[in-house]
């Protein structure tokens, strides 16, 4: 098992056990974990937390995605301050606003895929400046009102392709362009697929 590469599926209502032996598994380069657990409480936080110290044990990790719906993850820790630095592909369900500016440290990243499936509180603005997405190429994101959306200057400087997935709802009323697309001076595509269903 040491040597396997490849483990999807990873659920957080798995055994204790079998979390914590995740940290074994330093030969990993792919890993998916779900968190979509149904208890709450101090057993579902000490699962987040094996899971993150596991996380931080995996030093060969280049592609990591995180499904989860459940806020528990959230509230008992800060999920993303343990995403390995070396990750090269994130992607990730119910980020934060403030979480982008976190992920923009991670100096390896080139793929990033973030879904945020409820209604914006706060306008995600990329930052701009030295060391931010450095080598980043490919961005999606998925979000019910894209215009609260910012570039600032410098952000993403090496960004090739840009996905944008957002509702058709209420775009006439708050917009379906994000601010600063121009200052992404590397971008040779941009794709907009429209859904209709969920805000």
């Amino acid at each position: 098992m040491k040597s396997l590469r490849t483990l999807g599926q990873f659920e957080l209502g798995n055994s204790l056990d079998s979390i914590k032996g995740l940290r074994e598994l330093t030969n990993l380069t792919n890993l998916e974990i779900s968190f979509n657990y149904s208890k709450s409480g101090d057993e579902a936080a000490a699962r987040c937390r094996e899971v993150m110290r596991a996380l931080e044990n995996l030093c060969n990790l280049k592609h990591l995605h995180i499904d989860s719906h459940n806020k528990l993850v959230r509230s008992c820790l800060d999920v993303w301050r343990s995403v390995p630095p070396h990750l090269e592909s994130f992607h990730a369900r119910e980020v934060l606003e403030d979480d982008v500016g976190m992920l923009s440290h991670l100096p390896s990243l080139i793929h990033l895929v973030l879904n945020i499936r409820r209604a914006p509180e706060n306008k995600i603005i990329v930052s701009g400046g030295s060391g931010s997405f450095p080598i980043l190429k490919h961005f999606t994101i998925v979000y019910g009102r894209i215009s609260y959306l910012t570039f600032e200057a410098g952000a993403m400087p090496k960004l090739e392709r840009l996905e944008l997935c957002f509702n058709a709802k209420g775009c006439d009323k708050y917009g379906a362009a994000p601010a600063g697309i121009e200052h992404l001076p590397g971008l040779k595509e941009i794709s907009v697929p429209i859904g209709g269903g969920w805000s």
